[in-house]
């Protein structure tokens, strides 16, 4: 039997919030069957640092602008999922990257020993050449 969690800061009220926000960023106008700005950065390699960038921007940005706006908050906290999200996708790629290089490829001691037996067999031929 799972133990009833006692909650001290509204957790669960607050991420029904935020999930309500984060839909509610799906309705507007530039999401809407095109291509979002975060989805064309991410795809070209620079979804952590463009996340982090928006993260620190609304951060900073709490209490300047129109006040001490909530919202601000939930820009930090989405983009933050979004940087999440980012680092899942870029760290599957590298150990998949890594496992194919792996399988694919002999290891770079063994590849240095046939490039040396090549380049001898190739001063031979060379050596041998030079008396015809």
């Amino acid at each position: 039997m799972a133990q009833e969690i006692n909650f001290k800061f509204n957790e669960p009220d607050l991420i029904r919030q935020l999930q309500a926000y984060i839909d509610s960023t799906y309705d507007e106008h530039y999401a809407q069957g095109r291509i979002q700005t975060t989805e064309f950065i991410q795809s070209n390699g620079g979804g952590i640092e463009f996340t982090r960038g928006n993260i620190i921007k609304y951060a900073q940005r709490y209490g300047m602008k129109d006040g001490r706006n909530r919202k601000d908050i939930l820009k930090v906290l989405h983009y933050a999922i979004i940087m999440l999200n980012t680092h899942d996708i870029e760290t599957e790629k590298e150990r998949q990257h890594y496992e194919n290089q792996s399988r694919n490829n002999q290891p770079a001691q063994e590849l240095r020993n046939d490039q040396l037996e090549s380049a001898i067999q190739d001063g031979f031929n060379y050596r041998n050449n030079l008396g015809t």
